[in-house]
C-alpha cells in the first residue's frame, strides 16, 4: 500500500509497505513517473529488462517511466520503502544537473541502482522524522532534493578513465607483491600504501 505525505507539482514523496509473504515472482507491474526507490526495512528482489537487482538499505533503486517490472521476496515477510516519483518537470531538471541521461530525448535513469552513501542515510531519517503536516511542503521538498542529488551524484560520477584504471591495477599489483614477500612481518595498511605510494585511505 503506498500512503503519499508529500505532493506537489515536481514529486509525490511516499511510503510503500508490502506485506507479501509469498517468495515466488509477482504479477508483471509498470512505473508510470521517474522513481527512485530507498528501501527502509526488508529485502526484495526486482527483475527489470531481465536484470535482477537486489534491494535491501543500502541500495537506491530508479525506474523510469514505461519500465514494466516483477517483485518477489526472497525471504518472504515484508519491506518498507520510501518512494520518491518524478513529474516529468523533475525528469528535465534533473538532466539540466546532468543526473539523468536524455534516452531519445526523454529524461531518463541510466543506472538500475546505486549505493546509498551515508549522509543519504542521515536524511532519510531526517525527512521521515518530520511529523505529517508539521512542515511546510517547500521545506519537505527540498529535503527531498537533497537526498535524491546525494544519490545520483554518486551514479552519475564518470567513472576513471582508462590510464587511471591502468595505475590503480598497477598498485593493486605492487601491494599483492609486497604482500607476498612481507606477509610474516605483518606489515600495517600504512606500510603497505608506502610501498605502493599510494595514501593509506586509497
Amino acid at each position: 500500500m503506498f500512503r503519499p505525505f508529500l505532493q506537489s507539482p515536481h514529486m509525490t514523496v511516499g511510503l510503500w509497505q508490502c506485506d507479501c509473504a509469498l517468495p515466488g515472482w509477482g504479477p508483471p507491474e509498470q512505473v508510470f513517473a521517474g522513481e527512485m526507490i530507498l528501501t527502509l526495512g526488508g529485502q526484495w528482489v526486482r527483475e527489470r529488462g531481465g536484470e535482477e537487482q537486489v534491494a535491501n538499505p543500502n541500495v537506491a533503486l530508479f525506474a523510469n517511466a514505461g519500465d514494466a517490472y516483477r517483485v518477489r521476496h526472497p525471504t518472504g515477510g515484508s519491506d518498507r520503502c520510501l518512494v520518491i516519483q518524478f513529474a516529468e518537470s523533475a525528469m528535465a531538471d534533473l538532466a539540466r544537473l546532468r543526473l539523468t541521461s536524455l534516452v531519445h530525448g526523454n529524461p531518463t535513469f541510466a543506472a538500475g541502482a546505486a549505493a546509498v552513501p551515508t549522509p543519504c542515510f542521515q536524511a532519510v531519517q531526517r525527512l521521515l522524522s518530520v511529523p505529517a503536516g508539521s512542515a511546510e511542503g517547500v521545506a519537505l521538498e527540498e529535503q527531498v532534493a537533497d537526498l535524491v542529488s546525494g544519490v545520483l551524484e554518486r551514479v552519475s560520477r564518470p567513472s576513471p578513465d582508462h590510464e587511471t584504471r591502468l595505475r590503480h591495477r598497477a598498485a593493486v599489483r605492487r601491494a599483492e607483491e609486497f604482500l607476498s614477500c612481507h606477509y610474516r612481518e605483518a606489515p600495517s595498511l600504512a606500510q603497505v600504501a608506502e610501498a605502493v605510494g599510494y595514501s593509506p585511505f586509497h
